[in-house]
């Protein structure tokens, strides 16, 4: 019988795609141009996405840096708002 768990995974290639994409979390905080459970929900849907080996091809294919995000991404709209 399978564990059953609602522990949120870590969120590794949300760090990735930020950078990437030239979003600064913590400023966009303090800028209040994100609050603190906007910062959670993002984090909380990286976590849950099923899309982890694309996001892994598509941040190696973008070390440079992207205008937008894939298109698979669940905080794609979000990340485009917050960009520098």
């Amino acid at each position: 019988m399978p564990f059953i768990t609602n522990r949120i995974r870590r969120p590794d290639q949300l760090p990735r795609m930020a950078k990437v994409l030239n979003v600064d979390f913590a400023k966009s905080l303090l800028d209040n141009k994100l609050d603190v459970m906007q910062r959670y929900d993002v984090a909380f849907r990286c976590s849950i996405c099923p899309e982890k080996g694309p996001c892994e091809v598509w941040l190696d294919a973008h070390r440079a840096g992207a205008e937008e995000a894939p298109c698979f991404c669940l905080n794609k709209v979000l990340l485009e708002e917050l960009r520098q």
